[in-house]
């Protein structure tokens, strides 16, 4: 007896997907938007399937990429590709994964319309694919890279010599994406980078977009907090172009650029985000406008007290403790790409998630109201980290000029094998030698007895 079609599962989307090569748009968008909401919630049905289909379904996702398609089944491929290389729990299945797909991903990227804000969330997906699929930092640092040169380097044109003019969205999450990617592992890239893209993001403070202004002030948050910032004083000058230049400049127009100056620029863009909500009549916008000026205060905030500023105390989102200025930009990146709830249902599951934020689940009782049975509620909490003093035992001998680690007694054993069993040893040829006279000597008194006549 033939089975029933397996519909609404991961499988039963991936078999429309697959099916609807012959069919027209709204059945392939159907699909990968039924794919798309199975992986964003992931039951436990799904998990085992996805570990044994897991390349099937990423190579159908990149059909679509490769293929052209509208810009809504573009995006949706794009998430269902990254939620993958979240969701797995092998690193090297989603390095797999990324290995094949980043370089498509960012391909669709730059071959999109500047007009269109997909490019930007595809661009995210991007960053997701590089963050849980490029363990290693050299991926890492190779992402960055194709980032800064479509997005930020001078050199990037449109192939007939001019500078390519970027929607501020598409910016916004360029500088969100390359700030996530380097969130991962800071320590594995080297210091080198931050010579340009300090100055690159002080420059985008000036930008009209507030967007683009929130991300380039959170990117400095973060290089700050990593310990880059504090290097660039007396490496680098900025000029009012936001280009590099050389620390012995003595242009009236360069200076040097310190946290003083970030925070100085930082309050006077807060203060016309203030004016701007003010004036404006749309109850929206006007919010909006607040909440951006509230963020640019924080940043400021930050970077005239340090890490010892009280507005940013650790606060619990999402059931985890947000300690750092790299935790805060993971949680915010993530829930633009999962949402608020998603995020918060796969922090529970997901053990990257929880290494990530350095957190670890405790089940805690929880009563509800009346005579109702008590529930078990999840609770994520930050494990701290505390130095420890190791155990070092006392060595009962100290190393020799020549690094040796044998003990007085010990070495005498070992001087007195060698000198009296090893072949090799002068009291072993010695006694050799004294050997063989006495064998010659009684070899040739042998001989003589023979000769005598007297001999018996």
């Amino acid at each position: 007896m033939k089975s029933a079609p397996r519909r609404n599962t991961l499988a039963g989307y991936l078999d429309q997907l697959a099916d609807s090569e012959k069919h027209k748009a709204r059945a392939r968008e159907a699909a990968l938007e039924g794919m798309v909401q199975e992986l964003a919630r992931m039951l436990k049905r799904d998990e085992e399937f996805l570990d044994s289909n897991r390349m099937s379904l990423v190579d159908q996702c990149l059909r679509v990429v490769k293929k052209g398609r509208s810009a809504a089944e573009l995006l949706m491929a794009a998430r269902a590709i990254g939620l993958v290389a979240m969701i797995l729990d092998d690193m090297d299945a989603a390095h797999e994964i990324y290995r094949d797909s980043a370089p498509k991903l960012f391909d669709a990227v730059k071959s999109s319309s500047s007009k269109l804000t997909m490019p930007a969330q595809v661009l995210e997906c991007f960053a997701v694919l590089t963050f849980f699929g490029g363990y290693l930092s050299e991926h890492r640092l190779e992402s960055m890279a194709m980032i800064w040169a479509c997005f930020f380097h001078d050199s990037s044109d449109d192939g007939q010599g001019k500078k390519k003019e970027h929607s501020p969205e598409l910016v916004a999450a360029a500088v969100s994406s390359w700030c996530f990617i380097l969130s991962s592992d800071h320590c594995g890239i080297s210091r080198a980078h931050w010579l340009t893209a300090i100055p690159c993001f002080y420059h985008l403070l000036g930008h009209d977009n507030e967007s683009v202004v929130l991300a380039a002030a959170e990117a400095l948050a973060l290089v700050f907090e990593i310990d880059s910032l504090m290097s660039v004083p007396n490496s680098a000058a900025v000029d009012d172009n936001g280009t590099h230049g050389s620390s012995s400049s003595s242009s009236s127009s360069s200076y040097h650029l310190s946290k003083h100056d970030i925070a100085k620029k930082l309050n006077e863009r807060e203060r016309m985000l203030a004016m701007e909500a003010t004036d404006d009549d749309e109850e929206g916008k006007e919010q909006q406008e607040n909440i951006a000026a509230s963020r640019l205060a924080l940043v400021a905030r930050f970077f005239e007290e340090g890490s010892s500023c009280k507005s940013l105390e650790a606060t619990r989102k999402e059931g985890v403790m947000l300690t750092t200025w790299s935790e805060r930009s993971q949680m915010a990146f993530l829930e633009g790409f999962l949402g608020r709830e998603t995020l918060a249902e796969h922090i529970k599951v997901n053990k990257q998630l929880q290494s990530m934020f350095k957190s670890k689940m405790a089940t805690k009782k929880k009563k509800l109201v009346g005579e109702k049975p008590t529930v078990m509620a999840y609770d994520v909490e930050r494990e701290e980290v505390k130095s420890r003093l190791l155990y070092k035992p006392e060595l009962k001998w100290k190393p020799d000029e020549d690094g040796s680690l044998y003990t007085e007694g010990s070495k005498q054993r070992l001087i007195q094998k060698k000198l009296t069993q090893s072949p090799a040893s002068w009291l072993s040829k010695a006694r050799t030698q004294h050997m063989k006279k006495l064998r010659q000597v009684a070899a040739t008194d042998r001989s003589k007895n023979v000769m005598d006549p007297d001999y018996d």
